[in-house]
């Protein structure tokens, strides 16, 4: 089964070094809109 971008971060989350937790929290949090955006905004 294929699984989403969310699913995938949190699923990892928990392993992560504390700078890359808080990109996944923000990324998560406004999920797939953020990952949209250009990175100019």
């Amino acid at each position: 089964m294929i699984s989403s971008i969310a699913e995938l971060i949190s699923d990892r989350i928990g392993t992560m070094p504390a700078g890359e937790r808080r990109a996944a929290q923000t990324l998560i949090a406004s999920y797939p809109l953020i990952g949209l955006k250009t990175v100019a905004e």
